[in-house]
């Protein structure tokens, strides 16, 4: 999710992959948005009320070049500064995590952003199941042990 920041006024800006199949996505400030680090998503700075291109802006084994990104209005581009994650334990409470990122600039050609916070959101329901099945895992082992020592007992 980006922050409402100025640059909002004179820039649309798109969240895109490099490679695999497309999925732009126009960037609103405060929505989150889907990101992938695996097909390479890059943020692209159009002029504010550019037509965006309906197909990909002919990606040529990786990133395009300059001259392409100019005739297809791209004005900026920019990485993504954090890793995708995709995957969680099985058992694990969290259901997303949800980083914040703001722009710090758009100059020359690029899109730089940098994160501001994130929040692991968890489930509450996993939680308690697995602090459920781990209580009842110590109470099995306190009871197997007292077992034991009354059979060693006698």
């Amino acid at each position: 999710m980006l922050e409402a920041t100025p640059h909002f006024e004179a820039y649309e800006l798109f969240a895109w992959p490099v490679r695999g199949l497309s999925g732009k996505t126009h960037i609103v400030p405060g929505e989150p948005f889907r990101f992938s680090s695996k097909y390479g998503t890059r943020i692209f700075g159009f002029d504010k009320g550019a037509q965006f291109p309906q197909t990909d802006i002919g990606w040529i084994d990786g990133d395009p070049t300059a001259a392409t990104l100019a005739e297809q209005g791209v004005r900026a581009v920019g990485a993504i500064p954090v890793a995708e994650q995709n995957s969680a334990p099985l058992g694990s409470p969290v259901e997303r995590v949800l980083t914040r990122l703001r722009v710090v600039s758009v100059a020359n050609g690029e899109v730089r952003l940098e994160v501001v916070d994130e929040v692991v959101e968890r489930d509450p329901l996993s939680v308690l199941a697995l602090g459920g099945a781990l209580s009842a895992g110590v109470v099995g082992l306190l009871m197997l042990v007292r077992a034991r020592r009354r059979g060693a007992a006698q």
